[in-house]
């Protein structure tokens, strides 16, 4: 059976109260479930990616209960330099609500400058079984846990392969 392997804190956007794991495919049903989401979006990730994109990350992120709101932040595109995109499926695997401090997105600021303000912000609880997926240029963080069960959320990450294009 595979473990959790605890990444270093610089991986997550305010610590305390959170822990990043990477996963492994020696764990059948993260495989199964990688697997049915990646299905389920191939379309659009082979349409946003091409066909030669590449998983650069397959990982967990848990919160728990006391976790501040992180800054708002995007994984990618933090100089304004041109870089391949990259595209996050997250899989919630639990009901998430306002308390467990779902992911917070500011629609349409992976298109803005990056000294851009945006209009507004979103939360998204979830129900257990939904799939969001985001560029990685996208302004988002986990929102404050005040309350209830460890919110936890897999993810995989796919990037853009230089060399083939979309």
């Amino acid at each position: 059976m595979a473990e959790l392997s605890a990444q270093p804190e610089m991986f997550v956007h305010t610590p305390s109260f959170r822990k990043h794991c990477l996963l492994s495919f020696d764990h059948t049903p993260v495989v199964a479930a990688v697997q049915a989401a990646v299905d389920l979006l191939r379309p659009t990730l082979v349409s946003k990616l091409g066909i030669h994109a590449t998983m650069v990350e397959l990982a967990a992120l848990i919160s728990r209960s006391g976790a501040d709101a992180q800054p708002v932040h995007r994984d990618v595109g933090l100089t304004g330099e041109e870089e391949s995109e990259v595209f996050t499926v997250q899989l919630i695997l639990q009901d998430t609500d306002e308390a467990m401090g779902p992911l917070v997105v500011e629609p349409g600021t992976h298109r803005a400058p990056l000294e851009a303000r945006p209009e507004r912000q979103i939360a998204l609880p979830s129900p257990k079984g939904s799939l969001v997926l985001f560029n990685g240029r996208l302004r988002h963080c986990g929102g404050a846990h005040f309350g209830g069960l460890d919110r936890v959320t897999a993810y995989v990450t796919f990037m853009q392969s230089k060399e083939a294009g979309p």
